[in-house]
């Protein structure tokens, strides 16, 4: 009896040194563990917090942009007024650019609002006579016409003068459409620093050019 007593009590205590063994390792393990973690999120967190201040800096740096650009333009207007030049050159190019665009993307649904926007970009004698009603019905509409790829070439020998050429699709509404590349003669006036066109004409018109 006493020796059965005796191996009871010897399981028991090596059961117990095992577990406990066991716990000693899970709680190394798990400390371990929480170590690693503890270094990854920090290492993380690091990469994070370097690309948070990136982002600061080229944030920074887009601010200041349009400050740099104001002084260089500045500046050139102080060594020799050329960016008055070149502002009044692209005044030019953007209403011929505008006109076109305006004139000839005209359908029944936009009628209005084209009459409007090209108002801005034409004399108001050449308005009426391009949009010389105040809204048109899709009945009244015998094609409609869209223009693309557009550009606008300056006349060296006379600035109130620029040519356009253009990419035309026109829809007759009877399964045929037309397309075809275009060029006009667009006659300037300004005021003010403000290009108008006055008057348009093929280009076929032109003798010479």
């Amino acid at each position: 009896m006493q020796a059965k007593y005796l191996s009871i009590m010897v399981t028991l205590g090596i059961v117990l040194v095992l577990s406990l063994s066991g716990n000693i390792y899970s709680f190394k393990k798990l400390a371990n563990n929480e170590s690693e973690i503890h270094e990854r999120y920090a290492k993380l967190l690091e990469e994070k917090e370097k690309e948070i201040s990136d982002l600061q800096q080229e944030i920074l740096a887009l601010e200041n942009q349009p400050d740099i650009q104001n002084g260089e333009n500045t500046k050139k207007s102080d060594n020799g007024g050329y960016s008055s030049g070149n502002q009044s050159t692209e005044n030019l190019k953007n209403t011929a650019r505008r006109f076109i665009e305006y004139t000839y993307n005209v359908n029944s649904e936009n009628y209005v609002t084209a009459k409007q926007n090209a108002s801005h970009y034409m004399t108001d004698e050449l308005t009426e006579t391009l949009f010389p009603s105040d809204g048109l019905d899709e009945s009244q509409f015998k094609s409609t016409t869209k223009v693309s790829n557009i550009h606008v070439y300056l006349n060296s020998e006379d600035d109130k003068k620029v040519i356009v050429s253009y990419d035309l699709k026109i829809d007759y509404k009877n399964g045929y459409v037309e397309k075809r590349n275009d060029f006009v003669l667009l006659h300037m006036v300004e005021t003010g620093g403000i290009y108008k066109v006055k008057g348009i004409e093929p280009i076929n018109n032109i003798g010479g050019v």
